[in-house]
């Protein structure tokens, strides 16, 4: 069946409407690229960047909207995995599939952004383990499934001063980032939210894993790329070392202590 291309944009306001480490550069590697996949056979797809395309198995499912004086922000996540369709020909599996579209009115004329996010599966961590998917959706990594939170599910239980650091990451306060370094760093896109848990019993673990997030900002982002990751338990931020990058293709990967929020920034 023939794939429809849709603007990224045009797909989302149809949804809406029904301790520190000093950064170093990753390494670039495609052991998570694959040469073909039927996962998006018959869908459409939205293009996302830089000649890529982001193929969605169904229309996805859930969506969460919060609204301010001047942006209105719609999260969309879809319960189907997709692929990302790189320039050169290859694919990369992605699960989690979450589609933030902002609108912000505070100027003259209104401006709307927006990004689409995701778990890349069917692959490798640097190491070699193996990167799959459950039938819930997670990216499972060992004995360790991972997914993306949205909504007040990335927010739950935490206190109101780690809600507030994150607020000031995610609308770029310079204090905020100053604090941790990283001056005249901005965050690429959205943050990433994700939830670790054990993979046989479903409850929330801690402990190192690698996961490789598909930020669809990050090919037009340029310049040094970090992570800055506030971890759930501690509700305190830490600079992350990527232990892989292909900013290109929108892909960083990075080792994390467990649930939390993950902030890709670039300089």
């Amino acid at each position: 069946m023939k794939k429809t291309i849709i603007n990224a944009l045009v797909l989302a306001a149809v949804l809406a409407a029904t301790p520190i480490c000093v950064f170093a550069e990753g390494s670039i590697d495609d052991d998570y690229r694959s040469s073909a996949s039927d996962t998006s056979t018959g869908s459409p797809t939205i293009t996302v960047g830089a000649g890529q395309t982001v193929a969605t198995a169904t229309t996805p499912t859930t969506a969460t909207t919060s609204t301010t004086e001047t942006t209105s922000t719609t999260v969309t996540t879809s319960e189907e995995p997709a692929v990302v369709e790189h320039t050169d020909g290859t694919r990369t599996d992605i699960t989690q599939v979450t589609v933030t579209t902002t609108t912000d009115t505070s100027g003259t004329t209104s401006t709307t952004s927006t990004t689409v996010t995701g778990l890349a599966y069917n692959t490798s961590t640097t190491t070699g383990e193996a990167i799959t998917r459950n039938e819930q959706g997670d990216a499972v990594i060992g004995d360790t499934a991972v997914s993306i939170q949205s909504g007040e599910q990335a927010t739950a239980g935490l206190s109101e001063s780690t809600i507030n650091t994150m607020n000031n990451l995610s609308q770029g306060n310079p204090e905020t980032v100053a604090a941790l370094g990283l001056d005249g760093y901005s965050m690429v896109g959205t943050s990433v939210s994700l939830q670790t848990k054990d993979a046989a019993t479903g409850l929330e673990k801690t402990g190192n894993v690698e996961v490789t997030l598909y930020v669809s900002d990050l090919p037009q982002a340029g310049g040094s790329i970090t992570v800055v990751y506030i971890d759930n338990l501690t509700g305190l931020p830490m600079i992350i070392q990527p232990t892989r990058i292909d900013a290109a293709n929108g892909f960083v990967s990075l080792v994390i202590p467990g649930s939390g929020t993950a902030y890709v920034m670039t300089k």
